[in-house]
């Protein structure tokens, strides 16, 4: 972003501004903390306008079960988000500055929702304070709603991390909208109108619309894979601006909230620029009790000679963690490292993640910093974790646990955190040896986790007998040891496609020895397969058909159990692919939805029947992928559908060397042509309405066509 001369910004600045009111937008949204749902709301403020209650109603409500009330949220904060040129001050800061700005009021609450799961929560907030907007017809209500769906289990929404208001000039800006979800949940913005109630949106004057809200000439779209908003005004004034945060899980719409945003747009040749996150997955890290970790996350300002700066790093203050902060500033890059030792007694039930506010700056003014943020997910670590009354770690609570408890006796260790006797993956320290019949820590026999193993460790073993658990045990904790895995490099799911996974044992610097055989259950998890998943062993370093014997049995599509072993008393030694998980995934798979791969109850023996416990099983898990995108160019410029993936809001983009009309045709993937049109398109590009909200969820084909050429895009509709 490109100084500019702050008494220029002072001037064009004043003449955008409007006391009519002082709301210019906000957000509303909630998390859950275990039992309840906080509830957050962000209000933007004019601070030419009258100032922010102290606090305000929030209503909560569900039409299928006619509850309707309100909660009272207090501010908890005010900041000012408008950031002038140094040395400058500005009406936030004092009433009689010519320099005005924009504050925002952070409000909270606690509600407990009925105990009864429903589709149609809905959390809304409503003032009639909207600040005069240039692209509306006249001053209106704000109303701000989010939504969830807790039948498919809590939510916590997601975060869009940079907040609202931006000044703009009439250059185009690419603004960084990134967004993290603690729950995992696929994300998609969809651009929306403003809204006064919960069923009535704002009035546009005339030439403006919620996807052209500055008008036929300004630029509004959304990049769902980026995290980006691409913003240019023609005309100097105020707009409103909104879109919709959603969220699926498991391919269902689970939860909504609105962002309602003012964009102020100056004249003069200003050349605003943001530094972008360079990889969005690099902002999602975990802990786990008592281990280090870090995260490094690096920025690129699109303008090549604008400095990238780490400003500030906001660090928790946790008992018992450890945080390091290392920084780079450069030209046009910079990177900041987060590293961290997680304190031995983390709870993750109680503290299941964190945020890391990290902002960054160019050099810029008026608005000196991008709000990004480092999400730290805390986890048990099952990998490291103790099932009590599972004293060998063989994934089951039995009378082989009391014979362990009898070899250990007495042995005496760090007691584990938190410790219960309750049947869950429970953190624990390693202790200084192993059990003396395996590879298995004796941490494992303090099954109560008081610290030493006794007597008291059988009322774990009685209180869980005959449990069983799919994770943990010697398969999933050892280092140093043979590893049976998936191997998902090169794989892609997407919608329709057939794959075929890897399952490999032992690795160049960790192979197996003098196995004999093994049996696991395999299992896909995330997706509805419609048709059964296989296993194959053409390739496998176990054996052949001639020495081998081979045996699956199918639960589901998705679910088999598998055993191979050879039949000639021999062992084998060997690393590498042992069979192929074959299965298609299904076309109305939605992209974005994560595909776990698990073992489960994984053995292995050598060739007189003895148990094999040294070796790990690790489970994975990918993403589905949209369908990419097939363009035909067309001087350089081609089609496109805004967003893709999109739900009831989509548009074709469509670049056209002269006026013309164009068939417009979409086909599902049986081939069906399910909508068929004609337009006149003019020279340049195009902005085409299509009919999401007629369709539904699955993959189409878009195809554009004139006389002389033809255009086809794929559209994958959530």
């Amino acid at each position: 972003m490109k100084y500019i001369n702050c008494l220029l910004a002072v001037l064009l600045l004043s003449s955008v501004q409007s006391s009519a009111s002082h709301l210019m937008g906000g957000e509303l949204s909630y998390a859950y903390n275990g039992s309840s749902y906080v509830i957050t709301l962000h209000l933007y403020r004019d601070c030419s306008g009258i100032a922010l209650p102290g606090s305000v109603p929030i209503t909560i409500r569900s039409a299928s079960t006619g509850v309707n009330f309100q909660v009272t949220a207090q501010q908890l904060y005010l900041n000012q988000v408008t950031v002038p040129c140094p040395g400058t001050v500005t009406k936030c800061q004092n009433s009689s500055s010519n320099v005005p700005g924009i504050m925002m009021g952070t409000y909270k609450a606690v509600v407990n929702l009925p105990s009864s799961p429903r589709t149609d929560w809905v959390f809304e907030y409503n003032a009639n304070a909207r600040t005069t907007m240039m692209n509306l017809a006249g001053t209106s209500n704000l109303h701000l709603m989010a939504t969830l769906n807790n039948t498919n289990g809590a939510n916590t929404s997601a975060l869009v991390v940079n907040h609202g208001p931006f000044y703009l000039s009439t250059n185009t800006t690419v603004v960084p909208i990134q967004v993290v979800d603690v729950d995992g949940d696929s994300i998609v913005f969809e651009r929306i109108a403003p809204k006064t109630n919960a069923t009535t949106n704002v009035t546009y004057a005339t030439g403006y619309s919620a996807t052209s809200p500055f008008g036929g000439s300004g630029t509004y779209t959304i990049n769902n894979a980026a995290q980006t908003m691409t913003l240019q005004g023609s005309n100097m004034g105020n707009y409103n601006l909104a879109f919709l945060v959603k969220e699926y899980r498991n391919g269902n719409l689970i939860a909504s909230y609105m962002r309602d945003f003012a964009v102020a747009v100056l004249g003069g040749n200003i050349n605003y620029s943001y530094p972008l996150l360079n990889s969005l997955s690099s902002a999602t890290a975990y802990a786990c009790p008592g281990a280090a970790g870090s995260a490094t996350l690096s920025f690129t300002d699109p303008v090549s000679t604008d400095s990238v700066y780490i400003e500030q790093v906001d660090t928790p203050q946790l008992s018992g963690w450890n945080f390091n902060i290392s920084k780079t500033n450069g030209k046009p890059t910079g990177s900041v490292t987060v590293s961290w030792t997680a304190t031995s007694n983390m709870n993750p039930s109680t503290l299941p993640y964190l945020y890391i506010p990290i902002k960054v700056r160019d050099n810029a003014c008026p608005r000196g910093y991008v709000n990004y943020t480092l999400l730290i997910k805390n986890q048990q670590c099952p990998t490291d974790s103790v099932w009590p009354g599972d004293a060998n770690s063989d994934k089951i609570a039995n009378l082989w646990d009391v014979l362990a408890i009898a070899v250990a006796y007495n042995q005496t260790g760090p007691a584990r955190p938190g410790a219960s006797i309750n049947w869950v993956p429970q953190w624990a320290t390693n202790w200084s040896m192993n059990y003396p019949f395996s590879t298995v820590n004796i941490k494992h026999g303090d099954c109560n986790g008081n610290g030493i193993i006794n007597a008291g460790d059988l009322a774990a073993i009685a209180a869980n007998y005959g449990l069983t658990h799919p994770k943990g045990g010697p398969r999933s904790k050892t280092s140093g040891v043979p590893e049976l895995y998936f191997d998902l490099a090169g794989i892609t799911l997407a919608p329709g496609a057939s794959v075929s996974i890897p399952i490999k044992l032992g690795t160049t610097a960790d192979p197996m020895n003098d196995m004999y055989g093994l049996g696991t259950n395999v299992q896909i998890n995330g997706i509805t397969l419609g048709t059964q998943a296989t296993i194959t062993t053409a390739t496998s370093w176990i054996g052949n058909s001639s020495n081998t014997l081979k045996f699956s049995k199918n639960f589901s599509t998705s679910t088999i159990d598998w055993a191979m072993a050879r039949t000639d008393h021999k062992n084998i030694s060997g690393t590498g692919t042992i069979a192929m998980l074959n299965f298609t995934v299904p076309s109305n798979a939605i992209p974005g939805t994560i595909v776990d791969f698990i073992f489960d109850d994984a053995i292995m023996i050598d060739k007189n029947g003895n148990q094999i416990t040294a070796f790990n099983t690790t489970d994975t898990n990918a993403t589905i992928q949209a369908v990419g995108i097939s363009v035909v160019e067309s001087m350089e410029k081609g089609v496109m559908i805004i967003p893709n993936p999109s739900g009831n809001n989509a548009q074709l983009k469509i670049y056209a060397a002269a006026k013309q009309i164009m068939d417009i045709t979409i086909t599902d993937v049986a081939g069906k042509t399910v909508y068929k049109t004609n337009i006149e398109v003019n020279e340049g590009d195009n902005y085409i309405g299509l009919p999401a909200s007629d369709l539904v969820k699955g993959i189409y084909a878009v195809n554009a066509s004139t006389g002389r050429a033809n255009y086809t895009v794929k559209w994958v509709k959530l």
